[in-house]
């Protein structure tokens, strides 16, 4: 094996070990961000009959949004439902159906080669 390869597997190895920290350092600091994000809302909301729509600071303006979001649905519930409007509109075979057009959403398959890292035994690096 080259030493140039070598060297890219070594460097790999260590973007990947970094990658890894990163992600555990991000974690503690995702959370403090929920938990001040939300005492800021719990002030906003208290003060005067409507709430506060903005805070104006000296370098900064924090203003409240809505987010819409949906609740997750299990894979076998969003079947279901599928499959119960597709009855409901007279297709016949409608699992079959929801099945083929799952498939067909899916587009075309691409296979691409990539390394995975693992030690002698097998277990990911």
């Amino acid at each position: 094996m080259s030493n140039r390869v070598k060297a890219d597997v070594v460097e790999l190895k260590n973007i990947n070990n970094e990658l890894k920290k990163l992600n555990e350092l991000m974690k503690p600091l995702k959370q403090r961000k929920k938990v001040l994000e939300a005492q800021i809302l719990d002030y906003m909301k208290s003060v005067g009959d409507q709430g506060l729509k903005a805070i104006k600071l000296t370098d900064v303006e924090v203003v409240t949004v809505e987010k819409r979001s949906h609740e997750k649905m299990r894979k076998d519930e969003k079947e279901n439902t599928a499959v119960q409007l597709l009855q409901q509109s007279g297709v016949q075979n409608p699992r079959k159906v929801f099945r083929d057009m799952q498939e067909m959403m899916k587009g075309k398959e691409n296979v691409k080669k990539s390394v995975k890292l693992q030690n002698h035994a097998g277990q990911k690096l």
